[in-house]
């Protein structure tokens, strides 16, 4: 089986399954070939009330397409996830089952759906503010929650930007915070990420050996928490623009919003206001991979 690749847009126009316009890309995930166990599509969440749902571009020789759905007003936990209608959609993670997790922003909710489809609450009430830390993450309050990322046990981390935390929530369901104080700003580093200021934070990603990686977005900067949980700088300046590339990640500047790592542990940015995907490779030193930081399509065929 191909790859299935998710891909989030915080705005769409849609015409069935012939024509379709996507804006403002916010997210993608790639399932590995092989990590679906039935040969069935996977779904993606987009705002406005419609459900995407993408399969493998090629599927048993076959070219695949897009399909729409409109859902009622509100989601049904329980129900079959294409019914449903979601706010702005904002993060998406593969949850390790086949399924997948995702983020509505304005309803301060996380959900999961599984890989049958049906659709569950994993954190959030639904109203904004900071709560629940060392209780059910459903019995939690975050604050416009973006990106999502699993750890290899199963483990969720949060980019609840709103809150200026991250939050984790185990396998067993339990809510607490790895990074940030609650403070906008920029301090704490080389000390507790708990006790560390963060400023907006929107994504988050964890590399193989359990290090999490945070889009300090109003920084402009990329932390790291360690497997101890204290927390660094690894790239970014605290300047937003675009400098660096061919040089040490610290001394960049950039606009970060959403973060991945690899298996070889390079870290890649989308830098969306730069129009680029730069890369930190494990020696430090940061390059474009992706863009020429025009804001128009072009390019198929050639270098990324």
């Amino acid at each position: 089986m191909a790859p299935t690749v998710l891909v989030l847009f915080h705005e769409i126009f849609a015409k069935g399954n012939t024509a379709a316009v996507f804006l403002k890309l916010r997210g993608i995930v790639v399932n590995p070939a092989g990590y679906a166990t039935r040969e069935v599509p996977l779904k993606m969440f987009l705002p406005f009330g419609l459900l995407v749902v993408m399969l493998s571009p090629v599927l048993n020789g076959v070219a695949q397409t897009i399909t729409t759905y409109a859902g009622p007003p509100l989601p049904v936990l329980g129900a079959l996830a294409p019914t449903q209608y979601f706010d702005r959609t904002e993060g998406i993670t593969p949850d390790g089952a086949g399924g997948f997790y995702f983020s509505s922003s304005p309803e301060n909710r996380v959900y999961r759906v599984a890989a049958d489809g049906v659709l569950s609450l994993i954190a959030g009430t639904g109203t904004s503010g900071f709560s629940g830390d060392g209780g059910p993450a459903v019995s939690a309050r975050l604050s416009y929650p973006g990106n999502l990322v699993v750890d290899g046990g199963g483990n969720l981390y949060i980019a609840d930007w709103g809150n200026d935390r991250i939050r984790k929530v185990n396998t067993d369901g339990i809510i607490s915070t790895i990074a940030g104080n609650g403070k906008e700003g920029f301090e704490g580093d080389g000390g507790p990420a708990t006790s560390a200021s963060l400023n907006g934070p929107r994504g988050v990603a964890v590399d193989p050996a359990g290090n999490v990686y945070i889009a300090d977005r109003g920084n402009s900067r990329i932390r790291k928490v360690d497997t101890v949980g204290l927390i660094s700088t690894i790239a970014g300046n605290g300047t937003s623009g675009f400098s660096g590339d061919g040089g040490l990640a610290t001394a960049a500047s950039f606009d970060a919003w959403s973060l991945a790592v690899d298996v070889s542990g390079n870290l890649y940015i989308t830098d969306p206001r730069n129009h680029r995907v730069r890369k930190v490779n494990t020696a430090g030193i940061i390059s474009t991979v992706a863009g020429d930081g025009g804001d128009i399509f072009g390019g198929d065929g050639g270098p990324a």
